[in-house]
């Protein structure tokens, strides 16, 4: 069964009034973006891109570090004695 039948199976099970569930809406949201096509870039477009990327990289690390920090610091006070 697919995540389509179980749209028509819902909406089916509920009366000749029921409304219809779009299958789309049972899609995941996130969806990986594609990759950027670069064959039409020069170098120097290509190397601020690449900047772009590494600082988002640094931005992302930055997030874990703090997401850490925080976990740890909830282990460490709710850590059994």
């Amino acid at each position: 069964m697919t995540i389509a039948d179980v749209g028509v199976n819902l909406a089916q099970s509920n009366g000749s009034e029921a409304m219809a569930i779009d299958p789309e809406d049972l899609e995941p949201k996130k969806q990986k973006p594609k990759p950027r096509d670069l064959e039409g870039l020069g170098v120097a477009e290509l190397r601020d891109y690449l900047a772009d990327l590494e600082a988002e990289i640094a931005r992302a690390k930055a997030a874990i570090a703090r997401k850490e920090d925080h976990r740890s610091g909830a282990e460490a006070f709710f850590k059994k004695r």
